[in-house]
This record gives C-alpha cells, structure tokens and sequence, in this order.
C-alpha cells in the first residue's frame, strides 16, 4: 500500500481495491499534467494526497451522497473536488464545470485515464450552466457569498434524496463573506475529524437547500 492510500484508508476504511487503483491513477495523472500545465501549485504537489485529494474528500465524511445523488463541482480545477468524491461514490452522478477550456480538457482525460463511468466535464460558467442539482460543490473558487449569488439557480429545491445544499471547501472566511440574507450558513470545522495540521484552519461551509 503506498503512503497517499495509506493516508485515503486512515479515514475511509472502507475503500475497495478498485477505487484505491483509481485514486492511485488519479494521482499519477494529476502529476503528470501538472507538468504541462498549472493546475496545482508546483510548490504543493509534493503534498498531492493531503492537500488535495484527502482534502476534497474530507465532503464524503460529513455527507455521503446516497445512491442517485446529482452533484455539480463549479469551478473544478483539475478535477477537485469532483473526480475524487465520484470516485468515492460510483452510484450518485457529477458534472464538473470550469471556465478554462485547457483545465477541461485535462479534467476529461483524466475522466477517462480513471476509468469513471459517473462523472462528465464541460467548459462552462456557472452563471451559463443549465439544469437542477441536488448538491453543489467547490473549493476555493472565491467568497462564499459570491459562489452562491452564481450558483443558486443550479440547485434542486427540494433535492431528490431527501437533503441537499452547497458544500464549499475553504481554508477560513469572515463573517461579512458568508453572509447569504436570509440563509444560515453552518461552519464544519474540518480539524474535528481530521488530525493533520494542515486541516486546522480548514472547514466546510454548508447551506441546505
């Protein structure tokens, strides 16, 4: 078992053979294009597994998406969150948007160097994106407030599972920033379950639906 699984199965047990395979080639892909093109800080991708694939996968130990869940990730990146959470989840359904066509590009072959059956990208702003999803996800894309005004027409309401919202990963944002009138947005602190130092800051901002 290499350390960055080693890492993954420390908080989630439970993962198969295959989906370690596919975190494992994830991984290595994500290496391999970060060559070519910055989609992760060169600085950071010697810390590839906790800061950003346990990272995007610290979602799944707060809300595990049931069977049948639509997820949309907004402003993905390289795939992050959405590939490793649709790893994590092969029964519920992502679409992962950016607005860069060259991370787009790099987040489908990365789809298909997986083997994922459960995920899609498409090169688009949230703003312009069309249809309903029971959650929406993002990482860092800007002020949380801001992420909302541009996403809010994309999610379900009520969602199909039962539950549903926005989840946005962030390392800490003030009050003023959070703010949604009329909404009561709940801070998860990310070190409650998660012992590494680098989650101390880190939390989960989290608006039902």
């Amino acid at each position: 078992m290499t350390e960055g699984i080693a890492l993954i199965r420390k908080y989630f047990p439970s993962l198969t053979s295959r989906q370690e395979k596919m975190l494992e080639i994830l991984a290595g892909g994500l290496t391999s294009w970060n060559e070519r093109i910055n989609i992760i800080s060169r600085k950071d991708i010697a810390h590839l597994w906790e800061h950003h694939l346990l990272h995007s996968l610290t979602i799944a130990s707060f809300f595990p998406f049931p069977a049948g869940t639509t997820v949309l990730d907004v402003g993905t990146g390289g795939g992050l969150p959405g590939l490793p959470l649709a790893i994590l989840f092969p029964a519920s359904r992502f679409t992962l948007i950016d607005s860069i066509g060259k991370k787009i590009r790099v987040v489908n072959e990365l789809i298909t160097l997986t083997g994922l059956e459960n995920a899609r990208a498409i090169q688009k702003r949230s703003e312009e994106m069309k249809g309903s999803f029971d959650y929406i996800t993002g990482r860092g894309v800007t002020r949380f407030n801001r992420f909302y005004e541009s996403t809010r027409h994309l999610l379900k309401s009520p969602p199909d599972k039962g539950q549903g919202g926005i989840i946005y990963l962030t390392g800490g944002q003030s009050g003023d920033e959070i703010t949604i009138p009329g909404k009561s947005t709940e801070r998860i602190a990310l070190a409650s379950r998660f012992r590494e130092p680098f989650f101390a800051t880190k939390e989960i901002l989290w608006l039902p639906a």
